[in-house]
This record gives C-alpha cells, structure tokens and sequence, in this order.
C-alpha cells in the first residue's frame, strides 16, 4: 500500500464547464486512509458546494475503495444543472391557412415541372368561422446551477406580440377564428383576415390566376392569358394586357387595357378605364373611360361617358344615354355605335326570329296533315285515328309555343321602352366611316359632322340631330344616310 499523506491519493477535479465535479483515488492507497470526510474536503477545495446529493455519492466511493483496496478508482460526484429555457409564445397555423408557406410551395411547384402555372395559389383563403390557426402560450424558464454554485440563467419566454384586429378572434383555448370571409395575412406580427386580396406585384406566372370572393387590387399589371376573377371590384393599377377580368361590382383600369383582340372584360355594374383597345365583353351598369375606346366590341347597360375621348372601330353597345368626345376617325375608322339597345335582347330576338318560322313551317305541316284526315273522317281506321289525336296534340303545342315566343318578344320589348334610352351626345366630331344603329334606322356618315350634336329619336320614333350651340333640330337624314333594318317589330337582327 502506498505510505503517501492521504490528500496525495485523493484528487477533485472541475469540468471546464463547472458542471461536473470528479473524485480520484490513486492507485496502491491505503483504503483506511481513503475516508469520506477527506474527500469532502477536496471537494470543498476545488470550490464544489457540497449538497445531499454529493455527501451520499462520496459515501459511495469510499465504499468501492474499501471493497476494491488497491485499485485506481474515478468517480463523477456531482453535477451540475442546466438551464431549462423558456418557451416563447408562437402562433401555429393550420395547414390550409398558412400563408408562411406559400413562397416555398410555389417554388417547389415551379420547379418541380409539369404544373399548370396559370394556376398557382399565392393566397391562403379563410371563410367565416374556420380555425385557421392557434396561439400556444408562454412557458417560463427555469435557471440552471454549476458544481461550484454558479447561477446559469435561462433564457426568458417571449410573447409572440400578436396583433388582431375585428376580422379574427382569440378563444380561450387560444383557437384562433376568422370572423368573416378573406385572405388570410400574417405581416409584421399582425394577423387579419383582409376582404381585399392584395397583389403586390404583376399577375403572371409567379402569382397564377386570380379568384376572390371579395375585392382584389392588383398594383402593378396583369399579364397576358391570365384571370382575376373577383365577387366584388377590381382595381388594376397597371397595365392590362390580354388578360380576362371578372367583377361582381366594379372593374377600375387606371392605366389602361392593350387586350390585342384576346382580353375580355365582365363587369356586372360599372367599369372606369384610362383606355380600352381591342377588348371584348360587357358592362352591366356605367362604363367612364378617359382616353379612347378602340377596336372594342363591349354593350354598356347604362351611362358611357368618354367626353375627352373618342370611340374608333369596333362595335359599342350603348343601353344609356352617352357622351362622347369623338366618333371614328381622320382616317376613316369604320365604327359602329348601337344605340337604345340592351346587352343580350337582341341575341334573344334573333333566337325568336330564328325559331318562329321554323315552328310555322311545322305547325302548317301538322295542320295539313290533320285537315286531310279529317276530310275522311267517318272511314279512319283505328290507327289513323290515334294519328289524328297526336296531330291534334301537336298543333296546341306548336300554338302554344309561338304565343310564348311572341309574349317573350313583346316583355323584350316592353322592358327595352322602359330602361333603354336613345340618346348620344359627341362633343367634336362624327367622322366618316361611323355608322349609328338606333331604334329601327341605320345611319351611315360619309361626311364628316362638326359637334357638339345630341342624336336621339323624337316624339315619332325617327331619328334626329340636335345641334347643341344653336338648339336646332335636324331630320338625321340630313347629316347620313338613314335606312330602316328589316326586322319584324323589334326583332331586327343586331349582327355588325
């Protein structure tokens, strides 16, 4: 056994994080020498606080002394505690609602192949009463100690710092609700369910297609072949180019619209644009345009104002009373300006007009046939009298059928009296070119016409011209050639 002093034998050493603390016993030690109090003291000198803890696992090791005399022994004492951290306050969407997720779902759509872009989401949609996401609290933090008593701090919980406003709420259990229909928004630490859809950037291939139950504002352009489709208004601040927009309410362009023949717009009450070129579609109530109308072939159901603008070519269907600064052009633009007429009536009439003659011609047929039969009454067989009572049954049908197409066309008629109004102002000039389709009467300007002139029809139903400097009224045949369409009362076809 060794003869050297027993604190030669017995060693304390610190971890370099003070979070753990071992005892040594060298080898050849006298375990009679090796006692508990001498280790707590080595401890104690290696500035280790001694706890409960660390008095039993002394007592420990100078049992395996005494049980192992002679043999090297290390041993870890005692340990330290860590810090458990705090837990801040998050937010966890569910997975449909997320709209953290969305940039890394259209990259890995993009890049993944074989999408149909036009039809990428960039938006998270909420309905009123979905759980969209929920707040999961704070949990508190716990400090850690060393082996020699060192306070190791933990890390303090943080609160998410969430702000709502009235389009969501918080329940207790920290669900989180929409209160109404929208996008779901998470920006800057605020969450809201946002009736607007707001696009930053152009709709095209990175935003896809557009389809909202609200309101959409699109602040730079929308691409050509691609949709916004909105229940209520949509504002484009860019350009448009061939693209088709839809709107429940109103469709406001601010710097235009270039649809190259390919861009339709749906309005279902009113439309305002700096320009319109080469775009189809219609407008359900007014439609106020700054610049020039071009090439378009849109029916307007109410106002068309355009006082400092000018329709060129294509085909305009005014229902309401209009104001235009120019008609045509200086080279002639042939342009076609229906008047008095509302969008889809007319598409009507040449259904019934289409149908009409076609129920005639049957009906004589049946009729015929009937009256041949009947001529030899008494001597039908059983067959040919069955025959008679089909022939019978088809005639009241086909009657029955044509006063249903002429009661159709007289409501046409009757609801076209009542909301359509005649009436269309041009503030400079009626170019050559430019025909005008009003009540029954085509005009056609081969001569140009200085304004301001109001065109309407008078008391008798015949077209006028009304010069709006000296009030005189004109007979229009005066300014055009004016020629009745063929038509049967007011079916007339509307075909350019």
């Amino acid at each position: 056994m060794s003869t050297g002093s027993p604190e030669d034998s017995i060693k304390a050493t610190v971890s370099s994080d003070k979070m753990t603390a071992t005892l040594s016993i060298a080898a050849g030690a006298d375990p009679a020498m090796i006692t508990k109090q001498l280790c707590l003291t080595a401890l104690t000198d290696a500035n280790v606080m001694v706890t409960h803890e660390i008095d039993g696992a002394v007592a420990s090791l100078v049992e395996a002394v005494n049980a192992s005399p002679g043999e090297a022994i290390e041993r870890v004492v005692a340990t330290g505690l860590p810090p458990v951290h705090g837990e801040d306050e998050r937010l966890v969407f569910e997975e449909e609602f997320d709209p953290t997720t969305l940039e890394e779902e259209m990259h890995e759509r993009e890049s993944g192949g074989g999408s149909d872009f036009y039809s990428l989401v960039s938006y998270r949609l909420a309905n009123e009463g979905d759980l969209i996401a929920k707040v999961h609290p704070a949990v508190s933090g716990q400090d850690g100690m060393t082996v020699t008593g060192d306070t190791l701090a933990a890390k303090s919980a943080k609160p998410l710092g969430l702000s709502l406003d009235d389009s969501v709420m918080v329940k207790g259990d920290g669900t989180v609700v929409a209160m109404g229909d929208g996008v779901v928004q998470y920006v800057k630490g605020k969450l809201s369910v946002l009736p607007q859809l707001t696009v930053d950037e152009n709709v095209d291939f990175s935003t896809g297609n557009i389809e909202f139950d609200g309101d959409v504002l699109v602040k730079k352009s929308v691409k050509d072949c691609f949709e916004v489709t909105a229940a209520r208004s949509i504002t484009v601040q860019g350009l448009v180019e061939a693209a088709t927009l839809r709107s429940g309410t109103d469709l406001i362009l601010a710097s235009g619209m270039a649809a190259r023949e390919k861009g339709v717009i749906e309005a279902e009450r009113d439309v305002k644009a700096r320009y319109l070129d080469s775009v189809a579609g219609f407008v359900g109530r007014h439609c106020e345009i700054d610049k020039e109308v071009v090439n378009c072939e849109i029916s307007v159901g109410g106002r068309f104002s355009a006082e400092r603008g000018a329709i060129i070519g294509g085909h305009m269907r005014l229902c309401g009373v209009s104001d235009v600064g120019a008609l045509g052009s200086e080279m002639s633009a042939k342009t076609t300006v229906t008047l008095g007429r509302i969008a889809g009536f007319d598409v009507l009439r040449e259904q019934i007009e289409e149908l009409s003659p076609n129920l005639e011609a049957a009906l004589e047929k049946v009729q015929s046939e009937h009256e041949m039969l009947d001529q030899n009454k008494g001597g039908l067989t059983a067959d040919q009298n069955e025959r008679m009572t089909e022939l019978q049954f088809k005639v009241s049908s086909i009657q029955s059928l044509l006063k249903r197409l002429e009661a159709a066309q007289a409501k046409l008629n009757d609801a076209e009296d009542q909301f359509a109004e005649t009436d269309l102002t041009v503030q400079s000039r009626i170019h050559p070119g430019v025909t005008l389709r009003l009540g029954e009467y085509i005009a056609e300007f081969e001569t140009s016409v200085k304004g301001p002139v109001r065109i309407t029809l008078n008391a008798s139903g015949r077209p006028v011209m009304v010069d709006l400097v000296g009030g005189v009224e004109t007979d229009l045949r005066e300014r055009a050639r004016v020629v009745e369409r063929e038509s049967h009362g007011k079916t007339g076809s509307m075909a350019a």
